[in-house]
């Protein structure tokens, strides 16, 4: 109970005395607050408003001039009792730092010792297989330069380096959803052209580029994939002799496979027929005579 009788008195006497409205400040006069920013704290003191009011002097770097009132409390405009409480915020002139020693430092750890000192912090990732993935490889302005506060430091910080090349899989002899698996994760893309064979459906026939081979990522593979079903070549009926005007006799020279795809079929213009073998033959490549 007393404790609380004590807290509450002393919040009674802070309003008291924080409060240029209350009775006790009644009988003081009223003074109208101006503009004191950009004034030098000795031209302030030099003023009558040193004595009409209570002044405080927190002071911070800026760049304004050493000694220049930069902020104040209560604003310009503002009516207060005599001897109120004013803060007038003076700047220490512009703060210079050295920039430490950062290198191999965690980033985040330079960047809060920067920031500590009144720094600006920027990163950047840079490769560098020398400083540890992660660490800062070196700053901008570098260690030991003098700048301004506020300024800002750019670090640069180690990271792995990125794969940007991928060694394309085997995908010949695969079904194209094998195909499919297989370069998931490779960022590769596939494109698929249909070719007749007597392959099972969707079997994989080749592929471009081919296997083995190291391309840049996000490239396409081209494969040549079954469709179950195989190409019917038609046998073409050997030429028959045309008579040309003179009278004479011409047979178109031709080639074509057998029925069977055994034999590979030569007609001369002479229409002699000879197949792959250089033995003449019938118009299925059988050998006679």
């Amino acid at each position: 109970m007393a404790v609380a009788f004590v807290i509450g008195a002393a919040i009674l006497i802070y309003l008291i005395f924080t409060n240029s409205s209350n009775l006790l400040f009644s009988n003081r006069a009223d003074v109208q607050v101006i503009s004191f920013v950009g004034m030098t704290k000795d031209e302030f003191l030099a003023t009558d408003y040193n004595n009409l009011l209570r002044a405080e002097f927190p002071e911070e770097y800026s760049s304004e001039p050493a000694g220049t009132i930069i902020r104040q409390t209560p604003k310009a405009g503002r009516t207060v009792k005599e001897k109120q409480r004013i803060v007038l915020t003076v700047s220490l002139g512009t703060q210079y730092v050295t920039i430490p020693e950062t290198k191999n430092m965690v980033a985040e750890d330079a960047e809060q010792t920067l920031k500590d000192m009144g720094l600006r912090v920027t990163k950047k990732p840079m490769v560098d297989n020398s400083v540890a993935n992660g660490a800062v490889i070196y700053s901008q302005p570098a260690a030991g330069e003098t700048v301004e506060g506020e300024t800002t430091v750019i670090l640069y910080v180690s990271r792995s380096e990125v794969a940007r090349d991928v060694t394309v899989p085997s995908l010949t002899g695969k079904t194209i959803e094998d195909a499919r698996n297989d370069v998931k994760g490779l960022t590769l893309s596939i494109r698929t052209i249909e070719q007749a064979s007597d392959q099972p459906a969707g079997t994989v026939l080749s592929q471009s580029p081919e296997a083995n081979t190291t391309v840049r990522k996000s490239s396409v593979i081209t494969l040549v994939v079954s469709t179950g079903v195989p190409e019917v070549v038609a046998t073409p009926e050997p030429s028959g002799p045309v008579v040309n005007e003179d009278g004479s006799i011409t047979v178109q020279e031709s080639w074509w496979p057998s029925a069977d795809g055994s034999h590979q079929i030569h007609q001369l213009t002479d229409g002699s027929m000879w197949n792959e073998n250089g033995q003449r033959c019938d118009a299925q490549g059988n050998p006679i005579g």
